[in-house]
């Protein structure tokens, strides 16, 4: 049964600023359960015509923290890690990381911009949180109480036991964790874990460990697609 119902003022902005157009389609979260809706003429308002048998968003917080690339590279893991179901994706300071594109990459107005297209473009029914760039230290700290692990050559697959929880996940630079990072991991407990043999670049890294989670967290619905 189709109704219309307002929309709260935080969708109304989020829609201004993706630049929707009158009828366009866009998924809603309320109470737990998610549907999909149509904009109304008058912006501020939406018919809801379908309620989705199945959650868009993952069960419980995926967080990306990217030891820092350069500029191009971040803005492409930004975009499909919001594809890939990312719920929050931070640029991480390492020993090895490209510490001179963090006040670049610190002006968010960009980053805001790609992360809003691509949750447009994958259906998100929530818009995922950029943040400011973070040592080592601030970023394990960010998630005590979440399952933490980094990508190393670790004799642990990154999913060698079920999913439960939070999850917060660090995928190294180019040149490979330092030394200095792989004793605050030790020291904090944040395990080693790996996505095989191979020797990947960081941005394929990120994004194959993303797509092995979603993966588990989300089985495939067809049906749904054209919804």
């Amino acid at each position: 049964m189709e109704c219309d119902v307002p929309l709260h003022p935080s969708a109304a902005q989020a829609l201004l600023a993706w630049q929707a157009r009158v009828g366009e389609l866009f998924t809603v979260c309320h109470a737990g359960c998610f549907y999909r809706a149509r904009l109304l003429a008058d912006g501020h308002s939406m018919r809801v015509f379908a309620t989705l048998s199945y959650s868009p968003e993952p069960p419980a917080p995926r967080v990306l923290m990217q030891a820092m690339p350069n500029r191009e590279r971040f803005l492409w893991i930004l975009e499909k890690g919001v594809e890939l179901g990312a719920t929050a994706i931070y640029p991480v300071i390492t020993e090895k990381s490209y510490h001179e594109d963090a006040p670049a990459l610190a002006k968010q107005g960009g980053w805001v911009r790609i992360l809003q297209r691509a949750a447009r473009q994958c259906r998100r029914a929530v818009l995922p949180r950029v943040g400011e760039p973070l040592t080592l230290e601030q970023a394990i700290e960010q998630g005590v109480g979440m399952a933490q692990w980094y990508l190393d050559l670790s004799p642990t697959p990154l999913l060698g036991e079920p999913l439960q929880g939070a999850v917060q996940l660090f995928v190294g630079p180019e040149g490979g964790w330092g030394e200095q990072d792989l004793a605050i991991f030790r020291a904090r407990g944040v395990a080693p874990r790996n996505l095989g043999p191979r020797l990947l670049r960081t941005e394929t890294a990120a994004l194959m460990a993303l797509s092995w989670i979603a993966a588990a967290d989300n089985p495939l619905h067809p049906g749904e697609a054209g919804k």
